[in-house]
């Protein structure tokens, strides 16, 4: 699961006021493994309405689903599309790059294996 975060360092990709970080892929993460863009909001202390727009205005910035809806409701059922799979595993794959460059990056200069903080 990307809720992975390394500590002391925070990832994002922001264009255009939308953001794509551990907390947007928590989102779509507790999604997958909850079935439902509700629980998944109630997971992470946010309002349903909150989880939803965030979710459909970076789709509508993509222009492609990350979540499939079953049903009439939202709340009926939900599951990521193969692009919300893809864009949690490129976005695990560059913060886990960036956090190992970091370590890489601390060692040379502090002179010891690195501790983030």
């Amino acid at each position: 699961m990307a809720k992975k975060k390394s500590d002391g360092m925070h990832v994002a990709f922001v264009r255009d006021g939308l953001s794509v970080d551990d907390t947007f892929i928590a989102l779509l993460e507790y999604v997958r493994s909850n079935g439902s863009i509700a629980m998944a909001a109630k997971k992470m202390g946010v309002s349903y309405s909150f989880a939803h727009s965030s979710i459909r205005n970076m789709e509508e910035a993509m222009g492609t689903r990350l979540v499939q809806e079953s049903g009439e409701y939202a709340a009926a059922g939900s599951q990521l599309t193969p692009m919300g799979e893809s864009l949690i595993a490129d976005y695990c794959a560059i913060r886990d790059g960036i956090a190992s460059e970091g370590d890489a990056f601390l060692s040379r200069y502090l002179g010891r294996a690195a501790r983030r903080v």
